[in-house]
């Protein structure tokens, strides 16, 4: 994306190609269904003017040729029936008109729901997928005003507006070309003064709705991240008697957020009182232009009538066309967030990609991470040099001073982080190339576990539909990670609805939970960053049991600050300013280590011979 704002037809353009390709097709039935409303509407609006003359006069049945034609040609016997008959043509295609436009609309607000629906599984899917690092740098804030309320504006006020605007444009062009058809000059004279008035006025408030549209999205994220941290810290808020800070901090930004809505809805008035004007004013003229030209009553009237009749119709449509000239112009930023997140991912923008999808490829062995190097940021290395071999059914510790490298390494290992240098292959398969295949060998246990509110089984089956899930490997899974007891005492078993985050569980309750999760799908590697250092030296113990447990039915990796939770690993990997500084047995390298030697002392932990 270039930092120039999108012209009006870029942005028309980019966001019509968000469309899914099959639902395409969908818009030539849009188009078709908006050209038969707008020619029915021309039939209404044209039959007007003859039937207003012939209620004056109905002589002019007889006398025009055209009329004669039909009034003859259909057999009619006197005037009278004959206008019947044009009355009840009109009151036909009225109705008609008007179902054609409510089918219209269904199919306009389906075919707008269909895509804003792909098009926000596609934004997701990319959010999803795209690099870790990417992620992680950018407010989560910011993702879901993208997904909820970006897409749908982008398909609300740039999708749907174009395809209104253009149904209303018709609608104007058809009667505009009956009114030309019947008084050219008096026509003109209007329609001039009517795009003159209304042109002005929409150039001097159409900056205004882009600006809106930029500020709209700044406050909304804004919102967003106030809320999600004000409810992610509310323990802390409420302990430190700091409510009132935040409630007014909310309220500030809240308050901007509502001057900007305001001033977008007052906006979108203004249209209507301006054109209500310039509607009067040129009837008016019509009026008096119609009376100089001293024609025959019935023509004075059925003049006025069309043009009554025309105005009635049309000043709907170009307030329409002024408030969605509006939109387009507000939602513009919006178009511009949501393409600059889907743009570097073209494989997320025409086609769903399924991330799980991928070919069958070996992954179950030894890990070999050969010469890795990594940088967050360019000539800042965070690892180098790291070469390192985890056999299978291995358990191996990544210990180290905090900035040592080790919590980035486990990343490395995970697949969450591409190296600068170097590789990590299991099998010969390097990872950074089978990533969907090396996620599904894999499980992992943060420090802090993202419950969600829902039942135990749910948790553990993570990301699982419930016919998916397998109560035979959620049982495993427990048993693994010794929750069976934990389980055995809840009232409704694995229904039991565990609250956000957990909330009626224990600190090692809910870590243990996390194990199971990353066991449910019987990885042959797991990594646990972390996993105990928020937990008491006792809820530690037992949940340092549970992984210890586990050494070899899984190769396991464990990042920790507490060394008692890795005393029992087969081998322990110490790492120093992003280097490795020695790979040993616990005794061994607090033996022969004195930087290690260091953090045991600090511990207080007493070690054996080995």
């Amino acid at each position: 994306m270039t930092d120039a704002p999108m012209t009006l037809k870029e942005q028309i353009v980019k966001s019509f190609s968000l469309l899914g390709r099959r639902e395409r097709w969908r818009g030539l039935i849009v188009f078709a269904l908006i050209l038969i409303t707008s020619a029915l509407e021309a039939i209404g609006i044209g039959l007007v003017f003859p039937l207003i003359k012939m209620v004056v006069d109905p002589q002019i049945v007889r006398q025009n040729e055209t009329l004669r034609a039909l009034y003859e040609g259909f057999g009619f016997s006197s005037e009278r029936t004959f206008i019947i008959a044009v009355v009840i043509v009109m009151v036909a295609v009225t109705i008609v008109k008007n179902l054609v436009a409510a089918l219209n609309m269904y199919v306009q607000f389906d075919f707008t729901r269909r895509n804003e629906l792909l098009a926000s599984k596609r934004l997701f899917r990319t959010y999803l997928g795209m690099p870790y690092l990417a992620v992680a740098r950018r407010n989560s804030a910011e993702f879901v005003a993208n997904i909820y309320r970006s897409v749908r504006i982008v398909f609300d006020s740039t999708v749907l507006a174009v395809i209104q605007l253009v149904s209303e444009l018709l609608v104007v062009t058809a009667v505009l070309f009956i009114l030309l058809a019947i008084s050219p000059t008096s026509t003109l004279a209007v329609a001039g003064l009517f795009v003159l008035g209304v042109g002005s006025f929409y150039f001097a408030i159409s900056g205004r709705f882009s600006e809106l549209g930029s500020r709209n999205i700044k406050m909304t994220r804004a919102t967003l991240k106030a809320l999600q941290e004000c409810f992610g810290g509310a323990k802390e808020i409420r302990a430190h008697g700091r409510s009132s800070f935040f409630v007014a901090h909310f309220a500030d930004i809240q308050n901007k957020n509502l001057n900007v809505y305001f001033s977008y809805s007052l906006l979108t008035q203004l249209p209507r009182l301006a054109l209500e004007g310039v509607t009067v004013i040129a009837l008016l003229a019509v009026m008096l232009f119609i009376m100089l030209q001293e024609k025959a009553v019935a023509d004075l009237m059925a003049l006025l009538g069309l043009y009554a009749v025309a105005a009635f119709r049309l000043m709907p449509s170009a307030t329409k066309v002024l408030f969605l000239l509006g939109k387009l112009r507000n939602s513009r930023a919006h178009v511009e967030k949501v393409l600059a997140s889907l743009e570097p991912y073209p494989e997320f923008i025409n086609e769903p990609v399924d991330l799980e999808a991928a070919a069958e490829v070996d992954l179950a062995g030894d890990i070999l991470i050969e010469n890795v190097a990594f940088a967050y940021v360019p000539d800042q290395t965070v690892l180098s040099g790291i070469d390192l071999t985890i056999h299978r059914g291995e358990s191996v510790a990544f210990v180290g001073a905090s900035g040592s490298g080790k919590t980035t390494l486990a990343d490395i290992v995970l697949g969450l982080l591409s190296p600068t240098e170097g590789r990590v292959t299991v099998n010969g398969h390097d990872i950074a190339a089978n990533k969907r295949q090396w996620a599904h060998r894999v499980g992992y246990v943060p420090q802090s576990i993202s419950l969600t509110d829902d039942t135990l089984r749910r948790n553990i089956a993570f990301g699982y539909h419930d016919e998916e899930i397998d109560d035979q490997a959620v049982r495993r899974a427990i048993r693994l990670a010794s929750l069976d007891g934990v389980v055995a005492k809840l009232p409704a078993g694995l229904d039991t609805t565990i609250g956000e985050d957990g909330v009626t569980f224990s600190g090692g309750q809910r870590q243990r939970i996390g194990i199971a999760r990353a066991l449910y799908h019987n990885p042959d590697f797991l990594i646990l960053d972390e996993a105990t250092a928020a937990l008491d030296n006792k809820t530690e113990r037992e949940v340092a049991d549970a992984i210890q447990g586990l050494a070899g039915t899984v190769t396991l990796i464990i990042i920790a600050h507490r060394l008692s939770t890795v005393s029992g690993c087969d081998r322990i990997v110490f790492l120093k300013e992003g280097r490795i500084d020695g790979i040993d047995t616990f005794p061994k390298l607090a033996a022969g280590n004195a930087d290690f030697s260091r953090l045991v002392e600090l511990a207080d932990m007493k070690v054996g011979k080995g």
